[in-house]
């Protein structure tokens, strides 16, 4: 599991910054040199439009098309989307199972 914060500028639509996240994501599991990555975001539009294998003249379709050319990199890669709660939920159980591991390795 990886963060990142990058700013954007002029970026006037909601679509096309949860399209920027994605590939700010997608990139950041190329720079890490993973190979099979699973995204979950809780924008079903975008989410929709990695999984479709058409193009269209949507504001996003640019992104979409540097989203899945950056994918082509890893061995498997799922776009998922996740409703925001369980975003949240799913960070909780990870960090719950991290502090698990820590406590473990720390015992004696």
């Amino acid at each position: 599991m990886a963060a990142c914060v990058i700013p954007h500028s002029n970026v006037s639509d909601a679509f096309v910054a949860e399209a920027l996240a994605f590939k700010n994501a997608v990139q950041l599991a190329k720079d890490m040199s993973l190979r099979n990555v699973i995204i979950e975001r809780d924008s079903l539009t975008v989410v929709k439009k990695l999984n479709s294998t058409a193009h269209d003249s949507s504001i996003i379709d640019p992104v979409i098309v540097d989203i899945k050319d950056l994918a082509k990199s890893f061995s498997t890669v799922s776009f998922c989307f996740v409703r925001r709660g369980q975003i949240i939920l799913h960070i909780h159980w990870l960090v719950s199972v991290a502090m698990f591991k820590l406590h473990v390795i720390g015992a004696k």
